[in-house]
C-alpha cells in the first residue's frame, strides 16, 4: 500500500477504461487453489474508468480477505 501511495505521489496514475471483469478474472487465476470457490457470474464484461494497477490491488484485497474470512 506505501508503495501505491509514493506511486502516486512521484508519477500520479495513468487513467483509463479498465475492463473489471478480466481483472477479477486474472486476480482469481493468481490465487490458485485458495481461491477455486470463488465463482464470478457475469455475462458481460464490465468496463470502469481507472487505474489498471490500482483497481487490480483492490481486487486482490477484496479476495484475500474472503479466502480468509469465509467458512
Amino acid at each position: 500500500m506505501l508503495l501505491s501511495i509514493s506511486r502516486i505521489d512521484s508519477n500520479g496514475l495513468k487513467f483509463g477504461p479498465v475492463n473489471l471483469t478480466k481483472v477479477t478474472r486474472d486476480v482469481i487465476k493468481d490465487f490458485g487453489k485458495p481461491a477455486e470457490r470463488i465463482v464470478l457470474n457475469s455475462q458481460k464484461q464490465q468496463v470502469v474508468y481507472g487505474n489498471d494497477v490500482a483497481i487490480a490491488d483492490i481486487v486482490k484485497i477484496l479476495i484475500d480477505n474472503a479466502i480468509l474470512y469465509s467458512p
